[in-house]
C-alpha cells in the first residue's frame, strides 16, 4: 500500500533506500522472462538471472506499482538467503498475478491449445508453473512465450496434440511480431521439469516443425482422437 501512493520515480528512490531489508520487499519480488540472445534478445541481461531455457532469461525483479526494477547483485547478496527460498517466494508471487485463461479452437480432443493472458508484465511466467496446469496423465506440454503479456500450451494426452502444435506456432509468431515487451516465437516441450527448444517455423503462409526423435516416439504412444 505504501509503495501504490508514490509515483514511480519515488518508488524507484524508495526501494533503493529498503531493499536491503528483505522483508520490506518481499511481497515484490517476482520473475520475469526475457528473450535470451538464441533467440535475438538485445536487452541488456539483468544483473541477477539465468538462462531457463534455450532463448529464455529468467531474472529477479521488483514488481513495483507503474513500473518494473530489477534486483542488484548487491541487494542479492544483503539478503543472505538461499536460492531455493527465493525461488519459491518469487514464484508465490507470481502465482498471486491474476491471469485470465482461455481456449484457443477446439479440436475436441484432451489437448486443447489455452492461452493465458493478461495486462501486468508476468503472464510469460507462468510458464516456470506449467506443471500445475496439466493434467495428471500429461506426457508434459509444448508451449510457447510470445511475449510478456502472454503463455500459450497445450498439453501432451492425444494425437490432437498435432493440431494444438500447428497453433502454437501460428499464434505464437503472430504474438510475438505484435508484442509489447516480446521474448520469442519458438515452441518448447515441458517434460518432468526440463525443457527443449523444438524446430519450428512459420513463414506467414506454411508451418514447418521438425520433431526429434524422441517427442516422434511420444507422439507413437499417444491415443488416438475419439
Amino acid at each position: 500500500q505504501h509503495f501504490d501512493n508514490l509515483s514511480a520515480e519515488d518508488a524507484e528512490e524508495e526501494l533503493d533506500r529498503v531493499a536491503a531489508d528483505f522483508e520490506a520487499v518481499r511481497s515484490m519480488l517476482n520473475v520475469r522472462l526475457f528473450a535470451g540472445q538464441a533467440q535475438g534478445g538485445t536487452e541488456r541481461r539483468p544483473p541477477v538471472s539465468w538462462e531457463w531455457a534455450p532463448g529464455i532469461t529468467a531474472a529477479y525483479v521488483y514488481d513495483l506499482p507503474t513500473t518494473v526494477s530489477s534486483v542488484s547483485e548487491t541487494q542479492l547478496a544483503a539478503w543472505n538467503r538461499d536460492e531455493a527460498e527465493l525461488r519459491a517466494i518469487a514464484l508465490e508471487n507470481v502465482r498471486g498475478d491474476a491471469v485470465e485463461e482461455q481456449r484457443i479452437g477446439d479440436d475436441g480432443g484432451a489437448s486443447p491449445t489455452m492461452a493465458c493472458v493478461a495486462d501486468h508484465f508476468f503472464v510469460a511466467s507462468r510458464a516456470l508453473l506449467l506443471d500445475e496446469r496439466l493434467p495428471a496423465r500429461a506426457q508434459g506440454a509444448m508451449f510457447a512465450v510470445p511475449h510478456r503479456h502472454a503463455l500459450l500450451y497445450a498439453p501432451v494426452m492425444d494425437l490432437g496434440i498435432v493440431q494444438s502444435i500447428s497453433r502454437l506456432i501460428v499464434t505464437g509468431v503472430s504474438l510475438f511480431q505484435q508484442g509489447p515487451g516480446s521474448i520469442g516465437p519458438a515452441l518448447y516441450w515441458w517434460r518432468e521439469g526440463t525443457v527443449a527448444l523444438l524446430p519450428s517455423q512459420f513463414d506467414g503462409k506454411e508451418v514447418d516443425f521438425a520433431p526429434p526423435d524422441e517427442f516422434v516416439s511420444v507422439l507413437n504412444g499417444l491415443a488416438p482422437l475419439a
